[in-house]
């Protein structure tokens, strides 16, 4: 898919300049201009994982409630803690009397039947091998919960790439709140400033600007104006040049 890049106002660069290339975000691209640090989300950014969270949170939503979530129910799932995803199911249908420990480990067990169906994003594991290699500094900061964490890490190869995850579990507050990112940066010993956020998620793309990081949307989930209206500084379709 050809990736596209839109920048706000403030940002003044084109697809050239700014070393995108017309196929992905590269680690020659000039959002990473003065950049000592980039924090990955992790579903959508490095696992396409979404579609297979939206089909468990739907079809535990049956078992709760008797219906499917409608589309916008579903967007305001994305990107955000498993713990909230389980207090949004239990508001919604309050007459399941399902406690959240119940509810969150049912989502876990749907999930691990579907994983099969859970994919690397092309080009997300090179271009992190890449950053690593060109002295960026790395980072998760992730919604999921640490077993679904380490699942998909251990599938799909990605221990030892980063040094260090933050998961749904190491914070109070998920995203939109800036936890999660502001405690990555804190762990790499970076200023937020001066470190690229890679997100999917609109939740994710404001956590990332209110920690005070750049951020770069990836259009696996949302479409580019969504995550524009939400703060990225750029937006692009894919990995790679």
């Amino acid at each position: 898919m050809n990736a596209t890049l839109e920048m706000e106002a403030d940002v003044k660069c084109d697809l050239e300049r700014c070393g995108i290339g017309k196929t992905g975000l590269q680690v020659g691209s000039r959002l990473l201009d003065g950049m000592k640090a980039i924090l990955f989300d992790m579903d959508g950014v490095l696992i396409d994982s979404e579609p297979v969270h939206a089909t468990c949170i739907s079809s535990l939503a049956e078992e709760m409630g008797g219906r499917a979530l409608v589309e916008t129910e579903l967007l305001t799932f994305k990107g955000v803690p498993d713990r909230e995803v389980a207090a949004g199911l239990m508001r919604l249908f309050p007459e399941s009397g399902r406690e959240a420990s119940a509810v969150m480990k049912r989502a876990f067990d749907l999930f691990v039947e579907r994983f099969s169906l859970v994919r690397l994003i092309s080009g997300a594991r090179e271009f992190a091998v890449a950053a690593g290699e060109a002295g960026l500094r790395l980072a998760v900061a992730t919604s999921a919960a640490p077993s679904m964490q380490k699942m998909a890490f251990d599938a799909f190869d990605l221990n030892g790439l980063f040094e260090t995850v933050v998961t749904g579990d190491d914070v109070k507050r998920g995203k939109p709140d800036p936890e999660p990112y502001l405690l990555a940066a804190e762990r790499l010993g970076v200023n937020p400033a001066e470190c690229l956020v890679i997100e999917d998620s609109i939740n994710g793309v404001r956590s990332g600007k209110a920690a005070g990081c750049r951020v770069v949307g990836l259009t696996t989930s949302f479409p580019k104006e969504a995550l524009i209206a939400a703060g990225a500084d750029g937006v692009v379709g894919a990995y790679g040049g």
